[in-house]
């Protein structure tokens, strides 16, 4: 078990010394695709075999994943094995999930179908992005990177964009967007000129 623990430490802190540098710097937007080829092109040194090894990019890119989302430990969370596909999600391109970081750290309030919707428009408008997979794919994929949302109270008001804030159902953005109505019956008896006690009933509109 003590080998075993002392080989697991070691592939952490090899994998760490990978992605490290791109948790202290991250990229600029829109790079870290080329930052991830570039160290996938590189050699390494087998942590236990001390042979030169090359890793995917798709590799590199879930070790970054990995400690990314264990902020208080991405050692130990890089030392932890996990399945070879673990975590992967092949329909989120690299760049769709790059933006996904990005908007939740922007607006980590939003639901997951915010989200979803918010991207919807984005991928329609930016073909970079690629294809955007389901709303479940989506869900599965913050959810597996520690992207929850985060419970709070929101402020009130209508009009604004899509993207700039959440609308709840009974907002709008222009008048008479929204009508209601309602009845209430009356807990008192009123006498009608005939002498007739009736209860009446309230209609709001």
């Amino acid at each position: 078990m003590a080998g075993d623990d002392s080989t697991r430490a070691r592939w952490g802190r090899f994998r760490f010394s990978i992605v490290g540098p791109l948790l202290a710097s991250p990229p600029e937007h829109g790079d870290l695709q080329s930052e991830l080829k570039r160290l996938a092109e590189r050699s390494w040194k087998h942590p236990t075999t001390g042979e030169a090894v090359r890793f995917s990019v798709k590799t590199i890119e879930r070790w970054l994943y990995i400690a990314r989302n264990q902020p208080s430990d991405p050692v130990g969370a890089l030392a932890r094995k996990t399945h070879a596909r673990a975590g992967s999600h092949p329909s989120v391109s690299p760049q769709l999930a790059e933006l996904i970081f990005a908007r939740h750290r922007a607006h980590p309030k939003w639901s997951y179908q915010l989200h979803f919707d918010n991207l919807r428009v984005l991928v329609e408008q930016h073909d970079w992005l690629g294809t955007l997979p389901s709303y479940q794919t989506i869900c599965r994929f913050m959810k597996s990177r520690g992207l929850r949302r985060q419970k709070g109270r929101r402020r009130g008001g209508g009009g604004e964009p899509l993207e700039t804030r959440e609308t709840r159902s009974y907002e709008c953005a222009h008048v008479h967007g929204l009508w209601h109505f309602d009845f209430h019956q009356g807990s008192r008896r009123v006498v009608m000129p005939s002498g007739e006690l009736v209860s009446p009933w309230l209609f709001g509109w």
